[in-house]
Protein backbone atom coordinates (compact mmCIF):
# COMPACT_ATOMS: atom_id res chain seq x y z
CA UNK A 1 0.00 0.00 0.00
CA UNK A 2 1.33 3.44 -0.91
CA UNK A 3 2.22 5.92 1.80
CA UNK A 4 -0.45 8.67 1.93
CA UNK A 5 1.29 10.76 4.57
CA UNK A 6 4.11 13.24 4.42
CA UNK A 7 6.18 14.78 7.17
CA UNK A 8 6.89 18.27 8.35
CA UNK A 9 10.00 19.03 10.37
CA UNK A 10 9.67 22.22 12.41
CA UNK A 11 12.87 23.74 13.76
CA UNK A 12 13.03 26.35 16.50
CA UNK A 13 16.27 28.24 16.73
CA UNK A 14 17.71 28.91 20.16
CA UNK A 15 16.64 32.35 21.36
CA UNK A 16 16.76 34.13 24.67
CA UNK A 17 13.19 35.37 24.30
CA UNK A 18 10.75 32.64 25.44
CA UNK A 19 13.62 30.22 26.08
CA UNK A 20 11.82 28.53 28.96
CA UNK A 21 8.52 28.06 27.14
CA UNK A 22 7.59 25.38 24.66
CA UNK A 23 5.64 26.45 21.59
CA UNK A 24 2.32 24.68 21.12
CA UNK A 25 1.87 23.45 17.56
CA UNK A 26 -1.42 23.22 15.67
CA UNK A 27 -1.49 21.28 12.42
CA UNK A 28 -4.62 21.74 10.28
CA UNK A 29 -6.42 23.18 13.33
CA UNK A 30 -5.57 20.23 15.60
CA UNK A 31 -3.31 20.75 18.63
CA UNK A 32 -0.31 18.43 18.71
CA UNK A 33 0.97 16.72 21.86
CA UNK A 34 4.63 17.51 21.20
CA UNK A 35 5.62 21.08 22.02
CA UNK A 36 8.71 22.47 20.37
CA UNK A 37 11.30 23.56 22.92
CA UNK A 38 14.07 26.16 22.60
CA UNK A 39 16.73 25.09 20.09
CA UNK A 40 14.90 21.86 19.21
CA UNK A 41 13.17 20.45 16.18
CA UNK A 42 10.12 18.21 15.99
CA UNK A 43 8.76 16.00 13.26
CA UNK A 44 5.03 15.68 12.60
CA UNK A 45 3.13 13.38 10.27
CA UNK A 46 0.68 15.19 7.97
CA UNK A 47 -1.68 14.04 5.23
CA UNK A 48 -0.53 14.56 1.67
CA UNK A 49 -1.79 17.76 0.04
CA UNK A 50 -2.32 21.24 1.43
CA UNK A 51 -1.75 21.74 5.17
CA UNK A 52 -1.54 24.60 7.67
CA UNK A 53 0.56 25.07 10.78
CA UNK A 54 0.39 27.61 13.63
CA UNK A 55 2.61 27.94 16.71
CA UNK A 56 1.41 29.47 19.99
CA UNK A 57 3.00 30.67 23.19
CA UNK A 58 0.74 32.03 25.92
CA UNK A 59 -1.89 34.22 24.21
CA UNK A 60 0.40 35.09 21.28
CA UNK A 61 0.81 33.08 18.12
CA UNK A 62 2.37 32.93 14.68
CA UNK A 63 1.06 33.55 11.23
CA UNK A 64 -0.83 30.65 9.66
CA UNK A 65 1.70 29.00 7.37
CA UNK A 66 0.31 26.98 4.47
CA UNK A 67 2.43 24.32 2.82
CA UNK A 68 1.96 21.50 0.35
CA UNK A 69 3.43 18.06 0.92
CA UNK A 70 3.35 15.04 -1.33
CA UNK A 71 3.00 11.56 0.16
CA UNK A 72 6.39 10.37 1.41
CA UNK A 73 7.89 13.89 1.15
CA UNK A 74 9.35 15.93 4.02
CA UNK A 75 8.83 19.70 4.31
CA UNK A 76 11.21 21.74 6.47
CA UNK A 77 9.93 24.82 8.33
CA UNK A 78 11.37 27.05 11.03
CA UNK A 79 9.77 29.17 13.72
CA UNK A 80 11.35 32.21 15.37
CA UNK A 81 10.39 35.27 17.35
CA UNK A 82 8.76 38.03 15.33
CA UNK A 83 10.16 40.72 17.62
CA UNK A 84 13.20 41.56 15.49
CA UNK A 85 14.16 44.64 17.46
CA UNK A 86 13.60 43.27 20.96
CA UNK A 87 17.20 43.73 22.13
CA UNK A 88 17.53 47.21 20.63
CA UNK A 89 14.36 48.48 22.29
CA UNK A 90 15.19 46.72 25.57
CA UNK A 91 18.68 48.26 25.62
CA UNK A 92 17.30 51.73 24.88
CA UNK A 93 14.74 51.40 27.67
CA UNK A 94 17.39 50.23 30.16
CA UNK A 95 19.75 53.05 29.14
CA UNK A 96 16.98 55.59 29.68
CA UNK A 97 16.12 54.22 33.09
CA UNK A 98 19.71 53.84 34.26
CA UNK A 99 20.83 57.10 32.65
CA UNK A 100 18.06 58.99 34.39
CA UNK A 101 18.99 57.41 37.72
CA UNK A 102 22.77 57.89 37.57
CA UNK A 103 23.06 61.18 35.67
CA UNK A 104 20.10 63.01 37.16
CA UNK A 105 21.96 66.21 38.02
CA UNK A 106 23.98 66.37 34.79
CA UNK A 107 21.03 66.24 32.39
CA UNK A 108 19.36 69.47 31.20
CA UNK A 109 15.68 69.87 32.05
CA UNK A 110 14.71 69.62 28.35
CA UNK A 111 15.93 66.02 28.28
CA UNK A 112 12.77 64.94 30.12
CA UNK A 113 10.65 65.45 26.99
CA UNK A 114 13.07 63.44 24.84
CA UNK A 115 13.21 60.62 27.39
CA UNK A 116 9.44 60.46 27.68
CA UNK A 117 9.04 60.37 23.88
CA UNK A 118 11.58 57.56 23.49
CA UNK A 119 10.05 55.62 26.40
CA UNK A 120 6.58 55.87 24.87
CA UNK A 121 7.91 54.58 21.53
CA UNK A 122 9.70 51.63 23.17
CA UNK A 123 6.69 50.71 25.30
CA UNK A 124 4.40 50.98 22.25
CA UNK A 125 6.66 48.49 20.44
CA UNK A 126 6.27 45.94 23.26
CA UNK A 127 2.54 46.58 23.63
CA UNK A 128 1.99 46.10 19.89
CA UNK A 129 3.22 42.50 20.04
CA UNK A 130 1.19 41.80 23.16
CA UNK A 131 -2.09 43.19 21.75
CA UNK A 132 -2.74 44.04 18.09
CA UNK A 133 0.28 42.16 16.71
CA UNK A 134 -0.10 39.10 18.93
CA UNK A 135 -0.63 36.92 15.83
CA UNK A 136 2.75 38.11 14.53
CA UNK A 137 4.66 37.41 17.74
CA UNK A 138 6.13 34.28 16.13
CA UNK A 139 7.02 33.77 12.48
CA UNK A 140 6.89 30.45 10.61
CA UNK A 141 8.53 30.15 7.22
CA UNK A 142 10.19 27.60 4.95
CA UNK A 143 13.65 26.59 6.10
CA UNK A 144 15.73 27.37 3.03
CA UNK A 145 19.00 26.87 4.97
CA UNK A 146 18.28 23.27 5.96
CA UNK A 147 20.73 20.95 4.22
CA UNK A 148 18.10 18.22 3.88
CA UNK A 149 15.58 20.53 2.19
CA UNK A 150 17.61 20.70 -1.02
Amino acid sequence: MADIFGRVVLERKSEWLNRLKGYKVELNGTAQEKKIMNGASEEYQVPGGSNTIVCKVNWCSSNTCSFDVRPGETVYLKVASGMKYFWVTYAVLMLLLLGRTFFKQQLPPQSNIVMIAISVFVLAYFLYYLTIGRNKYLIIKKDEDNIFAK
